[in-house]
């Protein structure tokens, strides 16, 4: 049986795993990645929005993916209280992919990097060597074995999630029912969504003509739903049918049998135990209404690769290294599911069926955003303190490629510890408001390290985040 050796081994050769080994072979790491699928493979997940941007530059992939015939879009056609809005998207247009494309862009990204790449193969059986070490042994396609060696082991095997675990679902169960169309009635790059009775509906038109029209429904109905229907075919057509924003696809062709994935949320429980750790689906899967799968899971591998660079290579600091891991993936979980809580629960106001209610999270004062408006600055003369309550906590982050300690702010309103203020320190700045003072003051002080204009924005946001208050009296 041949043999290989490498510091790392990736299970999945998708965004994620992809993404990992791309990552850890930038910093010198060598890496096996197995994949069981030959690529390019089609795969769901079309529409991407264009905060992926700054992670493509991370990964120097931006300009090679800008420039594939992939189709961009700015806006989105949104019916989901009633009416039809046409919502424009903040931020850089994003992008309606070829998921078969961008898939193989990503792994011939770490192919060139350097990365072993056994494809299609899969892992039949995964054992641990001593404390420090995985041995698996690999079956090619053609019957082939092959026996990988490593040190650390990465699954990135999306909701299978090879190395099993204990999984919590974070939303209501829920069913994709989606197939592909060409020549569909429908026009423009938007991204399609819909509020039905007891569904949503999502459809993106793709590069070449093509258009990926899908139904959202609970799990608990679809058998009653699909005997009723007489087959899988009626019953997607009835509900394509349905949707005002979708139902042009019915006068084109559907170049793809109908296909059911799960699609209800949940997370591991254990995303990192010792040497070996989940990415992307593996660890957990967000609601496929914020159309941001795919930059979750490039975002969690990057994450993932300093990960696991500092346990490698400063193993003194992989509590820590663990601790800013799981911590960024409860996050993600609460951020991406309370947004689609509330954005379900405006649906339920239309709708008051079963299916909005149980997905719905009303929203509540501590969930509201920070005004993009930010409030009116104090005069100069005005004095500030730092306010009532607030604190400092040390948090871990990722810096130069490791993760390393860092001290945060802490407020009573804002849940998440404020770490940069216009990328400087925040603990620095506010330790050094140890008195009320004026803001002529404080920004005198500031300016000592940076620049009178970063200080006033630095002053404004410090306001805006109640880090600081105004002593209203002085005004």
């Amino acid at each position: 049986m041949k043999q290989l050796h490498a510091q790392v081994c990736v299970l999945g050769g998708g965004p994620a795993g992809a993404t990992t080994a791309l990552r850890l072979l930038m910093r010198g790491h060598s890496v096996i990645l197995v994949e069981k699928a030959s690529f390019p493979r089609p795969h769901i997940g079309e529409s991407i929005i264009g905060g992926v941007l700054p992670l493509l530059d991370v990964l120097e992939l931006r300009q090679e993916i800008e420039q594939e015939s992939f189709l961009r879009t700015k806006a989105a056609f949104v019916r989901w209280t009633g009416a039809t809005e046409y919502r424009e998207l903040t931020g850089a247009n994003g992008f309606q992919v070829d998921r078969a494309r961008f898939d193989h862009l990503l792994l011939r990204s770490a192919c060139k990097g350097g990365a072993q790449i056994l494809q299609p193969a899969r892992a039949v059986e995964i054992n641990k060597t001593g404390e420090h070490g995985w041995a698996l042994s690999v079956q090619a396609a053609d019957g082939d074995s092959v026996r990988v060696e490593c040190s650390f082991l990465v699954d990135a095997t999306g909701r299978a999630a090879t190395l099993g675990g204990k999984r919590t679902r974070t939303g209501a169960p829920t069913l994709a029912l989606y197939a592909y169309w060409q020549d569909a009635d429908i026009r423009g790059t938007e991204t399609r969504v819909e509020a039905g009775q007891s569904e949503w509906f999502w459809g993106a038109p793709l590069p070449q003509g093509q258009f990926n029209a899908t139904a959202f429904l609970d799990t608990s109905r679809f058998a009653k739903d699909l005997a009723d229907a007489g087959s899988l075919d009626k019953l997607y057509a009835r509900l394509i049918g349905s949707s005002d924003l979708l139902a042009g696809c019915l006068k084109g062709t559907r170049i793809t049998p109908v296909q059911v994935c799960d699609a209800t949320c949940n997370c591991d429980e254990a995303p990192l135990t010792g040497n070996s750790i989940k990415v992307g689906e593996a660890a957990f899967s967000i609601d496929p209404l914020s159309s941001q799968g795919v930059q979750t899971a490039i975002g969690s591998a990057l994450h993932a690769g300093a990960v696991i660079h500092t346990i490698m290579e400063r193993p003194g600091d992989a509590l820590l290294a663990q601790e800013f891991y799981i911590e960024r993936q409860r996050r993600s979980v609460a951020l991406h599911g309370s947004a689609a809580g509330q954005f379900y629960a405006e649906a339920a106001k239309i709708h008051p069926t079963e299916f909005w209610q149980r997905r719905s999270i009303p929203s509540s004062p501590a969930d509201m955003p920070i005004p993009s408006q930010p409030s009116l600055m104090p005069t100069p003369q005005c004095l500030v303190r730092v306010s009532p309550g607030v604190y400092f906590q040390t948090v871990p982050i990722v810096e130069d490629a490791y993760v390393i300690p860092a001290t945060a702010v802490v407020t009573r309103e804002i849940k998440e510890p404020t770490i940069f203020l216009e990328g400087i320190k925040a603990s620095q700045l506010i330790e050094m408001v140890d008195v009320p003072m004026t803001c002529e003051e404080l920004v005198r002080r500031w300016t000592t390290s940076i620049p009178a204009q970063q200080a006033l924005k630095i002053l404004r946001q410090a306001l805006d985040l109640k880090i600081l208050c105004v002593e209203k009296s002085s005004c």
